[in-house]
């Protein structure tokens, strides 16, 4: 075993010496009848109580592993009611190694085991919303460049384009749009070249950036040339929720703006 790949929940007297570190390990009361009041820790790579670590085992098996069925079979509940794309969060922080091919190997798994649930509701999809398309949509965050977020491709059938909004929001700031549609149709190609199926999308802000009215100093003209160059953009471009009503703040707030 491998803490920072199993990464299991035990007693603290069960963790292997030298394993122990205070700052990655995080307890947790029960409260079943059988064990009221027993501790347990879990681990956590980004040393956050907030940010568990399921046990999945090594990337190649991690489909066999109990959490990764519970995590599939938690998904299905919302597919049976009409769920038909999925915004996935950190796709390069599922193992501890974020530029290792475990992660890949997980969302790879993971795209096939939700795309087979999927089939299985299309029946009910369609009576809810009219269409029962043959592959769910899920779309990535991974929040690097292109090196690191393209090889996602092979398990997901789209990843977010970050540059996308880096650049745009160099223009604003710059006022000056040079060589910006280049380099977007470059990475337009990138993307669409990585798989057969790859979905373009292009994105402004996110939760992990300060928001698009707070770069131009809430000025409305900027903000409306950002909006309406995302939703003329090549692609499946994205709302980040709040920017269709023109939220501002930075992150220098927290997540509360």
């Amino acid at each position: 075993k491998d803490p920072q790949t199993d990464c299991y929940a035990g007693a603290i007297d069960q963790i292997p010496q030298g394993w122990y570190d205070t700052g990655k390990w995080f307890p947790l009361t029960l409260t079943a009848e059988d064990y009221p009041g027993e501790v347990y820790y879990y681990y956590s790579e980004f040393a956050t109580g907030m940010f568990a670590d399921f046990n999945y085992g090594h990337g190649d098996v991690c489909a066999d592993s109990p959490a990764f069925k519970a995590v599939v079979n938690a998904i299905g509940t919302w597919l049976e009611c009409g769920v038909d794309g999925l915004r996935l969060d950190a796709v390069k922080h599922i193992y501890a190694d974020e530029g290792g091919y475990e992660n890949i190997q997980f969302w790879k798994a993971f795209y096939n085991a939700i795309n087979t649930h999927y089939a299985t509701y299309a029946e009910f999809r369609e009576d809810l919303t009219g269409k029962a398309d043959e592959n769910i949509f899920m779309v990535g965050e991974c929040l690097s460049g292109e090196d690191v977020c393209l090889p996602f491709y092979e398990g997901l059938p789209s990843v977010f384009d970050f540059q996308y909004w880096w650049s745009l929001r160099d223009v604003l700031n710059n006022e000056n749009g040079s060589g910006f549609v280049g380099g977007m149709c470059d990475r337009y190609y990138a993307h669409l070249n990585k798989r057969a199926d790859a979905i373009y999308t292009p994105k402004i802000s996110n939760h992990d950036e300060d928001r698009t009215a707070h770069t131009p100093g809430g000025y409305t003209p900027k903000i409306r040339l950002a909006a309406t160059m995302l939703l003329t953009s090549p692609g499946r471009p994205i709302v980040y929720q709040g920017e269709e009503l023109g939220y501002w703040g930075h992150k220098g707030n927290g997540d509360e703006y």
